[in-house]
Formats: structure tokens, C-alpha cells, sequence
């Protein structure tokens, strides 16, 4: 386990410069690769220690580009004072084994690959990032037809900090520039060199320079030594203009894309078929993920195609504990005590939040995923059997229909005025899982993950405390003044993401309306469901704060990976004021003239 998060399964690759192992983050339920930065050996204790920390610094500084020819680094992690790169894990082969196994690329498909590279090398040189160490073995070609460049200067920076300190070059002599290899300075121009040599290789099936042989005697000869001419091809002219020892003289990455253009002939889809990620002898490669890796982290006692199958089901049979136990506080709490039971039923929740993540990981950390797993489907069995056993009650006349009287049909009680408290409960629940994704996003995109734990137990402090003042108060503000206070509070938080600390006092304010708008809702469903159909009603409350969450992780997310997070805080406060808006209309409708007969009748906010 890496970072308490990183939970490392399998190696991908390995090299002098580190392992690359495939990852599970226990954290966002999602596969990762995970890099182990190596320290090549001989290197002084303290320089060694600069170089994890100039590591670390410049994969930071590399987490904010974003493109899709860019393998995405989503953070960096510390462990045992060794620095680890959390990256994308993309089901591909590098280009450096499809031409070991399969010989070298026709002419569209070298073309492709050099406009992928040419255009990601483009995007991170307008962002000041030079790649370093553009070579085949950090090219990745995935079977749905992209095309990624990983490794983004952490390879080459371990490689300048040795041979500028020690005076030892590391790195990829075959695809060095000769202004590097002599020791000059690392500038963007050495990868229009790297991006020749890689397309060389592409075509000839072997690199320009020995990668076999004797190291400096392959240094000396990019330095002194002619520089090899490709075969004579569409992309030979291309080739030539890429690797030419004057750095000032090679062609700009504008001028490779428009000369490969008009010789992909294919998309990148067409062009790399199924036979380039199997081996000679017809086996898959085991850079291919396998959907059985997640079966022990996400449902260790089945495979997943049964657990797809079993999946829809166990959902609809699933207790929903949180209704049938405000459904049994609205039985068993006076009308006028309902705001308090209904506050410290959200502040438990919210301790939940608080203590529940990190009781998972140190469980998972302590014993593992799956038997940790299991304890929490037991649980869950458990909490069931409970609710069984203690048989609340969770209607007033239970088991006495004469004082319930009949049910009252769904257009007399489903009214605009409860349709639109349902929407303003989804809005509620769309700003909270975006304001929970922006603030991840800002934390990841600063450098900042290790302060997450601090900042989510503020934000959850910062509701319970706004709980607790809702319950204590005689006369609450409104549900839909609560809820227009919560995403209105959140919208400006972007313009305060750093540093951490001033998020986490930024997050306050909107924090403070989570609780109470909340508790406000179970208030306002009570009290206008007549109690014959009131478990109907929490259900559909329930349903519709779960849409607000199932709309606006993707939401808020798209805004973030198309933006930035401080935009994430502005799209999270604008939809959920969209389906308030929404909800305040509906509720502003003429009621029936069944409803005032048909609602409990009880002393609450709206």
C-alpha cells in the first residue's frame, strides 16, 4: 500500500530508473500505474534526497497538463521517502514491443504516431515542460487507436541530476540528442531529436543508434559520429529534418504534423489491428489489463460477469436504513422536536463521513480488501437483521388501519409543492458531491492530497455544527432559502483553492448550510406526506437525492477535466441552483384542494 491508498498488485515494467506496478486507488474506486522512482546507484545520501524532491516537484508541476496524446498523471506520493508517480493506466503496448514482436510500422502508421507525439509535444512545450526522453519505450499505443506519450520528465530528470552532479549520463543513449549526451543543456529542441530517432526506429524497426551495444561507445558516436540516414520513404525527409546535430536547424512540431498529415491514410483505430497486441505466439501480453484484476478489490467472492448480473437485484432489495429511520423519528418524535431528532440524524451521518474513510482504509491497510469487504457486507446484513428484530414503528396507527384510513391516491399527495422539495433535495445533493470533487481536483492539482483527511473533517465539522444550530433554533430558516444559501456560498470557493488552508476556510461557509438543509428537507417531506403514504414519500426523497449525486459527479467532472477545479466549485453551485430553481417553481404552484385536508399538520419550516 502506497501513500494508504495505492494498493500495488502487479509489476507492469521495470528499469533502472523504477518498477512500473498496476494499482488499485482504494480511495476513488479506480485502476492506476503506479511508477517507484529508483535512485540510481552511487548517488551521495544527499544528493539523492534532491533528487526525490526535484522528482517530485516537477511531476507536479507536470499533473496540470492536460491533453488527450498525454498519458494523465493524477498524483504524487510519498512512502518510506521514496517518491511514487500515480499515472493513468492505459491498456496498451508500448511501440518499443510491437516493434520487437512485430517488426517495423507501415508508413500510416508511423504517420500516426508521430502526429500524436509531434501534438502532445507541442501542447507541453507551449506549457514550458520539456519531455526529456522521447523514445518507442514511451510511446503507448492502446487497441481502441490512442496514442499516448508517458513518462513526461521524470526519467530525464533523474537522468540530468546525474550527469550535471556525478558527471555518469543515464538515460536511453540511442535517442539521446548529441547536445544532451555532451553534456549541454536539456531544451526542447532535444526532443524534435528524440521525436526523429523514435520515428526512425518506427520505420527501420531498429533505433538509429546501437541500443545493445557498449553505452559510450553509442554516446560518442551520436556525438561525433554521422548521423544515420533512414531508407528512403515517405517519412525519410521528415526523418532527416528532425535529426540534425544543430538544434537551432530541426523543423518545428507545427511542420511535422503537416507533413505526416496526408500520409495517415487511416484512423489510428483502423491502422493498429487486433494482431499488434498479441504476441508472436498468439498470446495476449500481459500489458493488457485483465478484468479479473479488480475482482479482489471490488467483489472478491465473485467474477464479475455474475456479479453484473446479481448486481440489479441486490441494489432493489438493499434496506434503506436512512428512510426507515426517518420514517420511524417521524413516528416516534413530537411534531414540534422533529427539527432536532431530524438534525441529529444528519449530524451522524456526517460523523459517518468523517470516521468512516479512514476506519476503511486503516481496516483494509490492517487485514485486506476482500476480507474487508466482506466485514462490511456482514455489517450491512447485520444492520438488517437489526431493523427486523427492533420492528420500529414507522407511521403513527401502525397495524390500525381504521386510524389510518384509506390510502390516499398518488395526484392528491404527490403535489407541486412535494415535487419541488424532492428537486430541491437533488439540487442539495448535486453541489455537495461537486463541491467534494472540486475540492479533491484543487487539492490534486496543487500538490496538496496529503491535507485531504484535515479538509474533509472541517468540511464535515462545519456541518454538524450548522446541524446543531438548526436543531437548537425554534424557527429555522426555510429548505429552499437554505438550499439557494448552499450553492450561492460555493460558487466563489475557486477563487480561494490555494493554498489548502485557505480552501478549507473557503469551504466553511457552504459547509455550515449542508446539515440544515438536509434535516430542512426531511422536515418539509413529513410534514406535507400524509403518514399513510410517508414511506412512499422518503423513498422518492431518497431517490432523488441519489439522482442529484448519480448527475452531478459527471457533471462537475466534465466541468473539471475541461477546465480547471475553480470551475468545478462554479458549475457544482450553478446546477444545483438549476434544479432548485426548478423546485421553488413548482413549489410556487397553486396547491390542490386535497392537500391541506391530506398533509399532516404540523409546525415547520418550508
Amino acid at each position: 500500500m502506497v501513500a494508504g491508498r495505492y494498493r500495488l498488485r502487479s509489476v507492469l515494467g521495470s528499469g533502472s530508473m523504477g518498477t512500473v506496478w498496476s494499482a488499485y486507488d482504494e480511495f476513488l474506486h479506480r485502476q492506476v500505474a503506479v511508477k517507484e522512482m529508483k535512485v540510481p546507484p552511487g548517488i551521495p545520501a544527499a544528493q539523492a534526497d534532491e533528487l526525490r524532491e526535484r522528482t517530485l516537484r516537477e511531476a507536479r508541476a507536470i499533473a496540470v497538463l492536460s491533453h488527450p496524446n498525454v498519458i494523465i498523471l493524477h498524483d504524487v506520493a510519498r512512502e518510506d521517502d521514496q517518491p511514487f508517480v500515480v499515472m493513468e493506466l492505459l491498456p496498451s503496448r508500448s511501440l518499443a514491443h510491437i516493434l520487437r514482436d512485430h517488426g517495423p510500422l507501415t508508413v500510416g502508421q508511423a504517420a500516426a504516431v508521430g502526429i500524436a507525439v509531434a501534438s502532445a509535444l507541442e501542447a507541453a512545450h507551449a506549457a514550458g515542460i520539456t519531455h526529456r526522453d522521447v523514445k518507442p519505450g514511451n510511446v503507448l499505443v492502446a487497441s481502441d487507436g490512442r496514442i499516448k506519450l508517458t513518462d513526461f520528465g521524470i526519467a530525464r530528470n533523474v537522468s540530468e541530476a546525474t550527469m550535471t552532479r556525478t558527471g555518469i549520463m543515464l538515460g536511453s543513449p540511442a535517442y539521446i540528442a548529441p547536445e544532451v549526451a555532451s553534456g549541454g543543456a536539456v531544451t526542447p529542441a532535444a526532443d524534435l531529436w528524440g521525436l526523429g530517432a523514435t520515428l526512425f526506429a518506427a520505420v527501420e524497426g531498429a533505433p538509429p543508434y546501437d541500443a545493445d551495444g557498449d553505452p559510450l561507445e553509442t554516446v560518442g558516436k551520436v556525438v561525433n559520429g554521422k548521423v544515420p540516414k533512414p531508407k528512403a520513404g515517405p517519412l525519410a525527409d521528415v526523418i532527416s529534418a528532425l535529426m540534425t546535430k544543430e538544434p537551432g536547424r530541426r523543423i518545428t512540431l507545427r511542420d511535422v504534423r503537416h507533413r505526416l498529415y496526408p500520409l495517415q491514410t487511416k484512423t489510428p483505430l483502423d491502422l493498429f489491428g487486433p494482431e499488434l497486441f498479441h504476441t508472436p505466439d498468439g498470446k495476449k501480453t500481459s500489458a493488457q489489463p485483465d478484468a479479473t484484476d479488480t475482482q479482489v478489490i471490488a467483489a472478491p467472492h465473485l467474477p464479475f460477469e455474475t456479479l453484473a448480473v446479481v448486481a440489479v437485484p441486490a441494489g432493489m432489495l438493499s434496506v434503506p436504513a436512512g428512510s426507515l429511520a426517518r420514517q420511524a423519528l417521524a413516528t416516534l418524535v413530537p411534531p414540534e422536536q422533529r427539527r432536532a431528532a431530524y438534525s441529529l440524524d444528519t449530524i451522524s451521518i456526517e460523523a459517518t463521513f468523517m470516521v468512516g474513510p479512514a476506519a476503511g482504509i486503516a481496516a483494509i491497510t490492517a487485514f485486506s480488501p476482500m476480507w474487508t469487504l466482506t466485514a462490511l457486507g456482514v455489517l450491512f446484513g447485520g444492520t438488517a437483521f437489526l431493523i427486523w428484530l427492533v420492528d420500529p414503528p414507522i407511521r403513527e396507527g401502525a397495524g390500525q388501519a381504521a386510524e389510518l384510513g384509506p390510502r390516499p391516491p398518488l395526484r392528491s399527495w404527490l403535489t407541486g409543492r412535494l415535487v419541488g422539495t424532492l428537486l430541491i433535495a437533488g439540487g442539495a445533493l448535486f453541489v455537495l458531491i461537486g463541491t467534494e470533487l472540486a475540492t479533491l481536483a484543487a487539492l490534486r492539482a496543487n500538490g496538496e492530497l496529503g491535507v485531504t483527511g484535515l479538509v474533509i473533517v472541517v468540511m464535515c465539522t462545519a456541518s454538524i455544527t450548522g446541524g446543531i444550530v438548526h436543531g437548537l433554533v425554534k424557527r429555522s430558516l426555510p429548505q429552499g432559502v437554505l438550499m439557494l444559501l448552499l450553492a450561492l456560498l460555493v460558487m466563489p470557493v475557486g477563487l480561494a483553492d490555494h493554498p489548502w488552508w485557505l480552501l478549507m476556510l473557503a469551504l466553511i461557509p457552504t459547509n455550515l448550510m449542508c446539515a440544515p438543509t438536509l434535516s430542512a428537507t426531511t422536515e418539509t417531506v413529513t410534514r406535507l406526506a400524509p403518514p399513510r403514504v410517508r414511506g412512499e414519500a422518503m423513498g422518492l426523497q431518497d431517490a432523488f437525492t441519489r439522482l442529484g449525486l448519480a448527475v452531478g459527479g459527471p457533471v462537475v467532472g466534465f466541468a473539471i477535466d475541461h477546465s480547471s477545479p475553480e470551475w468545478g466549485f462554479v458549475a457544482a453551485g450553478l446546477g444545483g441552483l438549476a434544479i432548485a430553481s426548478a423546485g421553488l417553481l413548482r413549489r410556487r404552484g397553486p396547491a390542490t384542494a386535497a392537500e391541506p385536508a391530506l398533509a399532516a399538520a404540523t409546525a415547520g419550516p418550508e
